[in-house]
């Protein structure tokens, strides 16, 4: 209620300042980002008796793909999955059915996104892992984090990059690269093959955004609207970090003239500017958060105990390291729980050398390695 009537007056401010001085722009803005207040203050108010079972899932579709890591994407055959897949849209259907091209791309990009993840989080107690389960995934996902949040992100630019590259490259019948016509007076023109970023975005929204738009229209269910944010967040991330590269023409080598085009940024980048993006705050004012920030609507569980339920592995039998002050160190990464010591010895081939004619020689090294674990 108190969240309700702040977020009136906000809007009220809003709109008095632009009856003294219009500005259609900035009214829109002012729009926005009430409705942004709104949501932000109804989580506050709701988050403690919102059921983690009523969060919205991830895709059907991108759920299956990720759910069997045994089967390469190729491999999958597309039209079983969209006959077994329940939950998806009709659009989403259609695409399935119509271009299976674009349906790997996406299942590709889905995957992309996921490694991307783990490489990310790879040293936190959260690594980004599911062990496979389907179950695991769709009960992690359910929990409003910031871990969450990433997810989405994640896994929507890497759907982009793949169908962009895609494009790019002509392997898809549906799209081609994306070739500007734009004048230049800097001595370069634009006449190359773009990765097509902009074909990209609107796929990737069809499938990633759609079931959480069918759940926000079916429940009104506020982690729908923080999904749909993070999404969006993913997506620009990949569009507003396109690399402008050149080609250059002339006589002996000269740069007279230059052909450029804008090329995909890698995964890692899209990676590290996602992880930076993460709200470190629970509850943020709406002025403050930007449409590449990510947002989460909970706080994170520890991820120390293993808890099925809830799609937590926990960190037992982990790697960590002894001398790290970081999230791998063993303090941090064991919560505190301890750990066990073992010599490992492994043997290699080594001092290698090349003996005429024709054979390698090489010695037997052994190593001794230290692992610590977690209990």
């Amino acid at each position: 209620m108190f969240g309700m009537l702040a977020s009136r007056l906000s809007f009220f401010q809003c709109i008095s300042s632009q009856l003294v001085s219009p500005d259609r722009p900035a009214a829109a803005r002012c729009v926005s980002l009430s409705l942004l207040m709104v949501f932000i203050l109804l989580v506050s108010t709701t988050i403690v008796t919102s059921s983690d079972q009523s969060r919205s899932p991830i895709s059907p579709f991108i759920l299956s793909i990720l759910s069997s890591p045994t089967k390469s994407v190729r491999s999958v055959r597309i039209a079983e999955i969209c006959e077994r897949t329940d939950g998806l849209t009709k659009d989403q259907l259609d695409v399935c059915q119509k271009n299976p091209e674009i349906i790997s791309a996406v299942a590709h990009g889905a995957r992309q996104g996921i490694a991307e993840c783990q490489n990310r989080f790879s040293n936190d107690r959260w690594n980004c892992s599911f062990e496979g389960e389907r179950n695991n995934l769709s009960n992690v996902l359910r929990i409003g984090s910031r871990e969450t949040a990433f997810f989405y992100a994640m896994v929507s630019s890497g759907v982009v990059h793949t169908l962009a590259h895609a494009c790019g490259q002509g392997t898809m019948m549906d799209c081609s690269c994306e070739r500007e016509k734009i004048a230049s007076k800097y001595g370069w023109k634009w006449g190359g093959c773009s990765d097509n970023v902009k074909y990209a975005m609107k796929i990737a929204k069809l499938f990633v955004d759609s079931p959480e738009k069918a759940m926000l229209r079916k429940t009104g269910d506020i982690s729908a609207i923080m999904n749909l944010h993070n999404n969006r967040a993913g997506r620009l991330t990949v569009k507003n970090r396109m690399v402008k590269k050149c080609r250059c023409h002339g006589v002996s080598g000269t740069c007279g003239l230059k052909t450029c085009w804008h090329s995909l940024p890698t995964l890692h980048s899209i990676g590290e500017a996602l992880k930076r993006a993460i709200k470190v705050r629970r509850r943020v004012r709406a002025l403050e958060v930007g449409r590449e920030d990510l947002v989460h609507i909970q706080k994170s569980p520890d991820y120390c105990v293993r808890d099925p339920s809830r799609g937590i592995l926990g960190t037992s039998g982990r790697r960590c390291n002894n001398t790290s002050e970081g999230p791998d160190g063993c303090s941090t990464l064991c919560c505190e729980r301890g750990y066990d010591t073992q010599m490992i010895t492994q043997t290699s081939q080594c001092n290698c050398q090349f003996v005429w004619c024709c054979e390698v020689k090489c010695s037997t090294c052994e190593t001794v390695e230290e692992v610590h674990t977690c209990l």
